[in-house]
């Protein structure tokens, strides 16, 4: 559908809304820029093709008399009721629930759609003073640095903490996809050190990527199915653990979201969190560490401390 083409459709609908009375298709042609066609025929035939494609995308255009006497003389018609949402009516609580979903998306753009999704239903996309920090989702300056060594075809450097095997060690990558699922980034290249293709999460590369410069040598393989590479790469194995964190009030939203249990105290709020897979807890507690009081079991703890203690060196 062409850009001209799609903004004739929306005129239509919006002269269609804001329509006291049906109207006749002459006056739809007045009001809407676009149709200026040779012929008549012409006309009518881009106006049929205009009213089919806004039936097809659910608008409820219909024929209604517009003479109470006459009623042969018809118009067309959109009821407000049919084609726009309902009120909604929230508590005050689901609207607090909103302001903080659109609140808490750093990436500018989707942090533009969610707020006017709140402005829409009735709320404001401002969180709270008194409400916890929400803040989710990573910086795009990785995202940004790998599509652009994707293009150029340049083998990237960076550190990564492999959830196998619990080590951060130094990565030489020649990048072929990246692929956004389930809220998370991942990137698809092979791996120099290795010799063979793997997956990495880039929540857990550690500092900058590097552009080495040097042009990969290796193709991309023609039957490369990167979801469904990443869909059995990111499934958890062995059983599930449970770890109690002790939390300052109102902080560390993430956690909060994973816990099956939270037990709510003046000086310190409990969660009780199940996890298959021990680096990727370690890597969610980390990330709000200051608002940590305490983590049990000991091993988990351990694993807390040493990954914070390896990215202080590495930013050091």
């Amino acid at each position: 559908m062409t850009a001209n083409r799609t903004e004739r459709l929306m005129d239509v609908v919006f002269v269609l809304l804001n329509a006291r009375s049906p109207i006749t298709r002459e006056q739809i042609f007045q009001r809407v820029p676009g149709y200026d066609q040779d012929s008549d025929e012409a006309l009518q035939k881009m106006f049929e093709r205009d009213k089919k494609a806004l039936r097809d995308m659910g608008v409820p255009i219909e024929m209604k008399s517009f003479d109470v006497v006459h009623d042969d003389q018809q118009g067309y018609w959109l009821d407000r009721k049919a084609f726009l949402l309902p009120d909604l009516h929230l508590t005050s609580s689901e609207r607090l629930l909103i302001t903080l979903a659109a609140s808490a998306w750093e990436d500018q753009q989707i942090s533009s759609v969610a707020r006017d999704a709140a402005h829409r239903m009735g709320t404001k996309a401002n969180r709270p003073s008194d409400a916890p920090d929400m803040r989710i989702g990573v910086g795009l300056t990785t995202v940004a640095d790998l599509f652009a060594a994707i293009n150029s075809h340049h083998v990237v450097q960076f550190q990564y903490h492999s959830k196998s095997s619990d080590v951060v060690s130094d990565r030489v990558v020649q990048p072929w996809r990246l692929l956004l699922t389930s809220g998370a980034w991942y990137l698809v290249g092979f791996d120099e050190e290795r010799d063979a293709m793997r997956t990495f999460r880039l929540t857990r590369i550690l500092g900058a990527v590097v552009d080495t410069g040097r042009e990969g040598d290796r193709d991309v393989p023609a039957d490369l199915d990167t979801r469904e590479l990443v869909e059995s790469w990111a499934e958890i194995p062995g059983s599930k653990q449970t770890a109690t964190i002790r939390i300052q009030p109102g902080t560390c939203a993430n956690l909060r979201l994973r816990a099956r249990e939270i037990e709510l105290t003046d000086d310190g709020d409990t969660l009780v969190v199940e996890y298959g897979h021990e680096p990727r807890l370690v890597r969610e507690i980390a990330t709000v560490c200051a608002d940590v009081i305490s983590v049990e079991p000991e091993s988990l703890r351990d694993s807390v401390t040493q990954f914070v203690r390896h990215a202080l060196e590495v930013n050091s």
